[in-house]
């Protein structure tokens, strides 16, 4: 669940839901976010969960494992038939940056790759979209440059997905102009290859 971002936006909606981090901080900032006592969130594993989902929801999670397809045949075993899964990824092997290795992440994922490990674990992509083009990259190379001026570039928000903790690092004038004045351009960057994360929406088969 992260920090909760992803569920704030998701309560908003008539739906009931069972969140899960590993890390207890995590958990604590998302049950700060979600205002509904009635959406359960918990520290756990993944690997522990036996009952069944009609959707599933794992962002930023597969880059910082080191078999990723076997987590994927998990998820399709906890789908129903016919379930959906939703993912999100890094992008880009190019993009690799002191902030992958302080969040822990093992790999940054080029499209083939990632396309072809959901297949491989019995799913049917739906939909692939590459997001981030033009504000993310530039948050990118603005982050890189920083890098260059420190020894380590640390995650303030741990549990939280990695394009948000490098925009949380930027000053917040760089955000500022981010947010008002770069995001036409995302909007109308959108369907291209050049982001720097991968959102996939698969259905079990």
């Amino acid at each position: 669940c992260g920090i909760g971002l992803f569920l704030k936006e998701i309560t908003k909606r008539d739906v009931m839901g069972y969140a899960i981090d590993l890390s207890m901080e995590a958990v604590l900032r998302a049950r700060l976010n979600v205002s509904r006592f009635d959406f359960m969130i918990q520290k756990r594993d993944f690997w522990q969960l036996t009952e069944k989902y009609q959707w599933l929801f794992c962002f930023e999670l597969l880059e910082h494992l080191p078999d990723p397809v076997a987590a994927l045949k998990k998820f399709h075993d906890l789908l129903f038939s016919n379930g959906v899964l939703v993912i999100s990824v890094p992008a880009h092997k190019e993009y690799w940056t002191k902030a992958d290795e302080s969040s822990g992440h093992l790999r940054r994922y080029d499209e083939h790759q990632l396309v072809g490990e959901i297949e491989e674990a019995g799913f049917k992509i739906e939909r692939i979209k590459c997001y981030g083009c033009p504000w993310l990259v530039m948050i990118h190379y603005l982050t890189k440059w920083l890098d260059r001026n420190k020894e380590q570039c640390s995650d303030p928000f741990p549990g939280g997905p990695a394009g948000y903790t490098r925009y949380m690092l930027l000053p917040k004038w760089v955000r500022f102009i981010v947010r008002f004045f770069l995001y036409p351009l995302y909007l109308l960057s959108t369907g291209n290859d050049r982001g720097t994360g991968y959102v996939v929406r698969c259905r079990r088969v």
